[in-house]
């Protein structure tokens, strides 16, 4: 029986926490829950802003793969509008590059302001099979600054964000600089060979 009495005298000498004691860890655990909770909402953001600047830089590889295959399905290659190609009267469009392809269509690209249009701006290129005119959007989010730090020879058209180089009917070279965010622009450029016999 000694032992049964000391047992349960121990048990009555040991206290809890008091109120004080338990405000202070859950003041404690909201500040760090808190601050984790800032934490991992910039880290959200800072991934999303990454993930859409990955796919735009995407976007301006595909467009500028697309326009060499268009360039290397087709029997010529120029920068003057050919004769049948028509822009509408007034139009913001600007003519750059014009494809002639055998047994089929030809296909040109214009670039133009996305001001009074749903794309991202500042430009959009737009590809139009010939005869009719009536482009569809092919590329948004194109820089309006300076024209892309690309040299090549030929004759030279476009400007703003899109600009080719044709040598000889046969040789483009394509410049593309697009926005990925308010702050920053992305430069890919590719040279592509005519390969259809005209």
């Amino acid at each position: 029986m000694k032992n049964w009495s000391k047992l349960s005298s121990s048990y009555s000498s040991t206290r809890g926490f008091t109120l004080v004691e338990l405000l202070v860890a859950v003041a404690i655990t909201g500040i760090v829950i808190t601050v984790a909770g800032f934490g991992l909402v910039a880290i959200l953001q800072a991934n999303k802003k990454a993930e859409a600047a990955t796919e735009r830089r995407i976007e301006l590889n595909r467009a500028i793969d697309y326009i060499a295959n268009d360039i290397k399905e087709s029997s010529s290659a120029s920068t003057v509008r050919p004769s049948g190609w028509g822009v509408p009267s007034g139009s913001t469009y600007s003519p750059v590059l014009f494809l002639t392809k055998p047994n089929e269509p030809g296909v040109g690209y214009y670039i133009r302001s996305a001001s009074g249009v749903e794309w991202l701006g500042p430009q959009v290129i737009y590809r139009s099979e010939k005869p009719d005119f009536g482009g569809k959007a092919f590329v948004d989010a194109i820089s309006d600054g300076p024209p892309p730090n690309c040299t090549g020879s030929g004759d030279t058209m476009g400007s703003k964000g899109f600009k080719v180089f044709v040598a000889n009917n046969r040789k483009v070279k394509i410049c593309l600089r697009g926005k990925v965010s308010d702050s920053e622009t992305y430069s890919v450029e590719t040279t592509a060979f005519v390969r259809s016999s005209p």
